[in-house]
């Protein structure tokens, strides 16, 4: 037998959790929001809750505290992550962008060097890409093509592939019946 859950809500603001759920956009604060929802409407259990939004009771336990002792305003709040911190600055980020926008990088490499040079950031050769492709930098790749190609067949069926088609007689529908 469970004991009984102490007040969730010392502030007053379930009508405003309820208010911000239905209008919450991005995922984890909606998430978090449910649950609040949850246990301030009903007499649901936390291990109940934390089934049915699929989360750890651990984490509900976490949200609670952080909504009794703050709120609304401390729940949707997130903490900085414990991980090592990256070596790419906001300015260098916003450079990088920039350049990559003008096309003014060929190659990796270069954007590489620019970095290097203009903010003293040196990356390994697959961090490069990453950033690159964060930041919507695109590698431009020509199609691979047969070394045995002859260019003039390919040339003529470009030309006369309309009229190919147009020699199909292909119902309305779409539809061929083999």
């Amino acid at each position: 037998m469970s004991s009984r859950r102490s007040k969730i809500d010392y502030k007053s603001e379930a009508a405003e959790v309820v208010r911000m759920h239905r209008v919450e956009r991005t995922g984890w604060k909606k998430e978090r929001l449910l649950v609040i929802k949850l246990l301030l409407e009903g007499d649901s259990e936390i291990a109940a809750v934390a089934h049915l939004v699929g989360r750890h009771r651990n984490s509900i336990n976490d949200w609670v505290k952080l909504f009794r002792n703050g709120g609304i305003e401390a729940l949707l709040t997130r903490g900085e992550g414990s991980g090592k911190k990256g070596k790419m600055t906001a300015e260098a980020k916003a450079g990088l962008t920039e350049m990559l926008r003008a096309g003014e990088f060929r190659t990796a490499g270069q954007a590489e060097a620019w970095l290097k040079e203009k903010h003293g950031i040196q990356f390994g050769t697959n961090s490069i890409y990453y950033h690159l492709g964060k930041l919507g930098g695109r590698l431009k790749v020509a199609r691979p093509c047969h070394l045995k190609k002859d260019e003039e067949a390919a040339s003529a069926f470009r030309i006369t592939l309309a009229e190919n088609i147009q020699k199909l007689e292909i119902p309305a529908g779409g539809k061929i019946k083999l």
